[in-house]
């Protein structure tokens, strides 16, 4: 996200100048920092249903299966 806003910042002022309010590259921190809780909650979701699951199952039912 820095590079990104370096570039977009260099470009803008001196290949792409005369185009005025140009931004090529813009991160939102609200919206990227709502993405990175929402993946982490799916992961954290992910993972502890399954496990949650698998541990009130009886080992010798779930190993008389396999």
């Amino acid at each position: 996200m820095i590079v990104g806003t370096g570039v977009s910042g260099a470009l803008s002022t001196s290949l792409l100048a005369d185009l005025p309010g140009l931004t090529l590259i813009a991160f939102d921190p609200a919206s990227i920092a709502t993405i990175i809780i929402l993946v982490m909650a799916i992961a954290f979701l992910s993972g502890t249903l399954p496990a949650a699951r698998a541990a009130r199952a009886d080992p010798v039912d779930s190993l008389r299966y396999e």
